[in-house]
C-alpha cells in the first residue's frame, strides 16, 4: 500500500484506493491475510531471486524447454499464444516472453497479481529491493542469521527480458469462469502450467477447458505436483471401479 503523498502508478490506483479504505476500517490483520502476505514473500524468493534459479530451472526451464521443442519455427510476426493458468508471481510468463512467445498469465489471487504487477511494472534495476522471506518463519532455522537474511529481487530487469510491446499480459480472475467461455474457444496454441492443477476441485473440468480453450494440434506442458493433485482428486472426485 502507498501512503499519502507518495506517487501511485495509475494501474494500481484503485487497488491502493480499496487497501487504504480497508485499513481505515479494520485496525488489526486477519491472521489468514498475514499467512498469505509470508506465502508471497517466500515465492517472491523463489521466482525473483539468485537463491531460487535452481528450483526455477528444475520447474520453469523444463516447461521453457518443452514450449521451445513444440512450438519453434514460427513467424516471429506471428508467434505462438501461450495461456499460463496460475500465473502466480509472474516468472514463467516472463521467461517464455523472453522466447519470443506471446504469453497470458491467469491469477486469481490479488495477493499474487498486486505483487506480480509491481515486479513487472515499477522495477528500474536488477536486485532493486531487498526482502526478509523467512523473517517471520521459525521452522528449519539453524541460527537467527539465517532467519533474518536478506534476499535480493529481482535477480533481471524484466523489461529487458519482454523483446516488445504486446507479448505479455495478465488476466485477473477464476480460470474456470473466465476461460469457459465460448469466445476463448481455440485461443491458444500452448497451456503451460507449473503447480496449478493440484488447485483444483475437480481436475477433469480443469482438463477439459485446456482441451476448450487450445487450437487443434496445440500443446500442452505442465509441471505440477502430482502426488498432492491425486490427494485432492481422491478427495473430489466420485470413485470409478
Amino acid at each position: 500500500m502507498y501512503h499519502e503523498g507518495e506517487a501511485v502508478p495509475e494501474h494500481l490506483s484503485a487497488a491502493n484506493s480499496a487497501a487504504q479504505e480497508h485499513a481505515r476500517r479494520h485496525k488489526h490483520v486477519h491472521p489468514g491475510d498475514m499467512e498469505k502476505v509470508r506465502y508471497v514473500f517466500k515465492n517472491l524468493m523463489r521466482d525473483w531471486s539468485q537463491d531460487g534459479a535452481p528450483e526455477r530451472t528444475q520447474s520453469y526451464g523444463r516447461i521453457c524447454q518443452e514450449a521451445q521443442k513444440q512450438l519453434a519455427g514460427r513467424n516471429p510476426d506471428d508467434p505462438a499464444k501461450i495461456l499460463v493458468p496460475g500465473a502466480g508471481l509472474g516468472r514463467l510468463c516472463l521467461e517464455l516472453t523472453n522466447q519470443g512467445f506471446e504469453v497470458q498469465g491467469n491469477e486469481f489471487s490479488y495477493y499474487m497479481l498486486l505483487t506480480s504487477s509491481f515486479i513487472l511494472n515499477n522495477t528500474e534495476r536488477a536486485e532493486q529491493w531487498t526482502v526478509f522471506p523467512w523473517m517471520h518463519s521459525n521452522c528449519n532455522q539453524k541460527s537467527i542469521a539465517d532467519q533474518l537474511r536478506g534476499v535480493a529481487i529481482p535477480d533481471v530487469h524484466p523489461a529487458a527480458l519482454v523483446q516488445r510491446p504486446g507479448l505479455l499480459s495478465m488476466c485477473a480472475g477464476d480460470f474456470v469462469e473466465v476461460y469457459s467461455s465460448q469466445e476463448q474457444a481455440a485461443s491458444f496454441d500452448c497451456v503451460a502450467t507449473c503447480f496449478f492443477l493440484d488447485t483444483a476441485h475437480n481436475i477433469l473440468q480443469y482438463m477439459q477447458i485446456i482441451r476448450h480453450i487450445l487450437k487443434v494440434r496445440s500443446s500442452f506442458a505442465s509441471g505440477a505436483n502430482l502426488s498432492q493433485l491425486f490427494r485432492r482428486a481422491r478427495q473430489h472426485l466420485p470413485h470409478v471401479s
